[in-house]
């Protein structure tokens, strides 16, 4: 400022009245430079912005961000609580949905069988299969004799047809041959009648037919008596399969008796074990 008045001397007041005026101006240059205008104010951050940039600790820039600091914090404490009130909320949600599971589950658990029941269940489930496996195994023992029958009695069949027209060839052959017999021994007892009983002859005959009729006599009755024999061998046979046939039954009952009297004892314990459903401590 004392550059500018350099070599020009005015008097005293009106030098006073210059440095007021001046005083005043450089008031007013410095009220201008502290607060600037609306232009150089967007220069300035501008400026600022640059600085920014590459000068992070610059007074301009810690001015121009405390504002927005300060101005968010309202929303992110509502933010925060209003996350607070959801996972809240949700907690409280997934604690009631547990809760009704848990009820659902016990329900379920109330009504499950009990111990006795599931032990009944399983007993009364082994004599029903036992059973139907003995039934089963019987039945198809009983199919497979039967099969085997049905083949004996097809080849039985057959060979009745065989000896059948056998049969009715030999016993024409038998016939024809007792009925040429008869005939010779009717024409040949009509010439003995007449012979004289002291012929040597007639008493050779006559020893002759005493002796053949004894060997017949013999024959028929060794004939009878095997007959009778294969007769008692056939029944006797019969009945050993009948005596083989019930002792297997025998066995086969025991046995079956056997297995439900373990099984009822093991009943009986269980029952025992348990008392109203539940079992009792012992």
């Amino acid at each position: 400022m004392t550059s500018l008045f350099k070599g020009k001397k005015k008097p005293t007041s009106t030098t006073h009245s210059s440095a007021s005026s001046s005083t005043t101006n450089v008031n007013n240059t410095s009220s201008r430079t502290k607060i600037p205008s609306p232009t150089n104010s967007s220069k300035t951050g501008d400026t600022g912005s640059e600085n920014s940039s590459h000068h992070p600790h610059s007074t301009t820039s810690s001015s121009s961000q405390n504002p927005t600091r300060k101005s968010k914090t309202p929303e992110s404490k509502r933010s925060s609580t209003s996350n607070l009130l959801s996972t809240l909320s949700l907690t409280r949600e997934l604690t009631e949905h547990d809760k009704q599971l848990q009820s659902e589950y016990q329900q379920l658990e109330a009504l499950q069988p009990s111990t006795f029941q599931l032990v009944t269940a399983h007993q009364a489930l082994v004599l029903a299969e036992d059973s139907y496996e003995k039934h089963k195994e019987k039945l198809s023992s009983l199919q497979q004799e039967l099969e085997k029958l049905g083949e004996a009695i097809d080849v039985e069949k057959e060979l009745i047809l065989h000896w059948k027209k056998k049969y009715r060839v030999a016993r024409e052959s038998y016939k024809e041959v007792h009925d040429e017999k008869d005939e010779l021994d009717k024409r040949q007892e009509a010439i003995f009648d007449r012979m004289d009983d002291s012929h040597p002859y007639k008493i050779k005959i006559m020893k002759r037919q005493k002796r053949e009729k004894e060997e017949e006599e013999r024959y028929d009755k060794e004939t009878r008596e095997e007959r009778k024999r294969e007769e008692e061998a056939r029944e006797k046979e019969k009945q050993a399969r009948k005596k083989e046939e019930e002792v297997r039954r025998g066995r086969e009952e025991t046995a079956r008796i056997q297995r439900e009297k373990r099984l009822q004892t093991d009943f009986n314990a269980e029952k025992a074990a348990y008392k109203g459903g539940k079992r009792v401590n012992s």
